[in-house]
């Protein structure tokens, strides 16, 4: 969620930079945040990369760029760490594009160095700043992601192409079935986000349907009471989220909604809060929302029953950002929650939101944490009133099948002593005595 652009002294607009500028919109200034004080002139780079990054702004190395660009250029492996926002686009894109125009690699040497992204957003952001730096280089550079023009991208990748930015899919796609795919050059392989990439439900999530319906109704939701917003999510056609995700970086103030895949890694500019209405699957995922880097809010909704959570959070985040909780008073919510409820009632939105209802529930079975996203302590009742529902809907699920495994585990772990959790109380055992509340059809 975006506000207005802020205003300088002279009046002007401080306009957002994109991914490997500042971070968000923020002025980079060295030795102050994820800056160094070390230029880009002390690193020896070729005249025509030096052109491209002083047009791009740039004169200091971020600290990622400082400590991973001179191993790199050295031809060295390297493992790096970096939050979302702090130039670690650049810390390997510049070595890469060294390496290229140091040996001279033209078109029919083919491919190179190969980038891969999970997502495509992410994709099309890393081939954004590599043709900004590739700009004064006579080398190719080449994007393929999916849901893109697959025969468009296979010609002109037997045309040859030195630097190739790919998601995972795409890539492996073109390997087995693009001829003339040359690639016995390769010289770097580069995997960002590879924490992601390497998850091994890193396939299903792609493929998951389960948050999109929640993005399409709420999206709706909101534009039917006169609230502008974009949404992005993976059923999109490539085409629509990439003009959807530039439409939203250059407004001056807006709403985007996406899910959690599709957000993965999005360095989006002058972001001020980034509400996460479901917990994400880890908290280390937390840590790496949109926004990192920046200053800027986080919002978490968590349920009582799912305050340890928090608790898990708090240790990863040590005293590196600090971690406010507030407790929401439900009576304010009765006067919204009737009138929420009667426009659901009788309205195109009952249809999506009934699905939403149904892939929330789905979702949150399949939440890796289960000792807390316990999916059969799940209040029905208010998770159907958020949806705008007075009552749970009749809708198909197949949920049940290991709920006694769970239990016995719950209990193996537990033994006899359970208390529910609450507000004062979030680190006591919870009470696991009632049923399953699902029905497998």
């Amino acid at each position: 969620m975006k506000r207005g652009r802020e205003e300088n002294e002279n009046g002007k607009r401080r306009e957002s930079e994109d991914m490997g500028h500042g971070p968000h919109g923020e002025k980079r200034v060295k030795g102050s945040g994820i800056m160094s004080s070390e230029l880009f002139e002390s690193l020896g780079l070729s005249d025509h990369t030096m052109k491209a990054l002083k047009q791009m702004g740039f004169e200091y190395m971020t600290r990622i760029q400082a400590q991973a660009i001179p191993h790199l250029l050295q031809d060295k492996d390297v493992l790096a760490g970096a939050r979302t926002g702090s130039g670690k686009t650049l810390a390997f894109l510049i070595p890469a594009v060294e390496l290229l125009h140091g040996v001279g690699y033209s078109a029919r040497n083919g491919t190179v160095v190969i980038v891969i992204c999970p997502t495509r957003e992410l994709a099309i952001q890393t081939h954004r700043v590599a043709g900004d730096l590739l700009k004064y280089h006579s080398q190719t550079l080449g994007l393929a992601i999916g849901g893109s023009a697959r025969k468009e991208e296979a010609e002109k990748i037997a045309k040859g192409v030195n630097l190739l930015i790919a998601t995972p899919g795409r890539l492996l796609d073109h390997l087995h079935h693009t001829k003339g795919f040359i690639y016995k050059n390769l010289k770097y392989l580069i995997v960002d986000e590879a924490d992601r990439i390497m998850e091994e439900n890193f396939e299903d999530d792609e493929a998951n349907p389960r948050h999109i319906a929640k993005v399409k109704f709420h999206s709706e939701l909101l534009r039917f009471i006169k609230i502008n917003c974009l949404d992005i999510h993976e059923k999109q056609d490539q085409p629509k989220q990439t003009s959807t995700f530039f439409e939203f970086c250059k407004a001056d103030k807006g709403i985007l909604l996406c899910t959690d895949v599709a957000a993965r890694g999005l360095d989006i500019p002058a972001v001020d809060w980034i509400v996460q209405y479901d917990p994400p699957d880890q908290p280390k995922s937390w840590s790496n929302c949109p926004g990192e880097g920046a200053e800027g809010n986080d919002l978490l909704f968590l349920i009582p029953e799912e305050l340890r959570f928090s608790v898990n959070l708090r240790k990863l985040l040590a005293a590196k950002v600090p971690v406010k909780e507030y407790e929401f008073d439900e009576k304010k919510l009765i006067n919204v929650q009737s009138k929420l409820e009667k426009l659901i009632y009788n309205n195109y939105l009952n249809k999506s939101a009934k699905t939403a209802y149904r892939s929330f529930i789905l979702a949150y079975d399949s939440h890796s944490c289960k000792d807390i996203f316990n999916v059969h302590r799940l209040d029905l009742q208010a998770v159907a009133a958020s949806f705008g529902f007075s009552c749970p809907p009749k809708v198909n699920l197949s949920i049940g099948s290991n709920s006694s495994k769970f239990r016995k585990k719950v209990r193996r772990v537990e033994g006899n002593r359970r208390h529910g959790f609450n507000i004062s109380n979030p680190y006591g055992r919870e009470c696991s005595n009632q049923g399953p509340q699902f029905i497998r059809y």
